[in-house]
């Protein structure tokens, strides 16, 4: 559940920037807010975790700077 939560998190971090709360995570998962809070305290754990995942763009590509190729 704690990486479902993390994902849905992610995505509506992606989509909606830093305006997520708790509770709409929670009804996004399908879940209750108390549920939610059973792994996360606060939201800013919530973004804590969610920064383990590469940032990825509306169509799937991934947007993270490439690394140059060794010579």
């Amino acid at each position: 559940m704690r990486d479902t939560i993390v994902r849905v998190a992610h995505d509506l971090f992606a989509d909606r920037g830093a305006n997520v709360t708790l509770d709409e995570i929670a009804a996004t998962v399908g879940i209750t807010t108390p549920y939610l809070q059973t792994y996360f305290t606060s939201i800013d754990e919530v973004r804590a975790a969610t920064r383990s995942l590469p940032s990825v763009s509306k169509g799937g590509d991934d947007v993270r700077p490439r690394a140059e190729p060794v010579a």
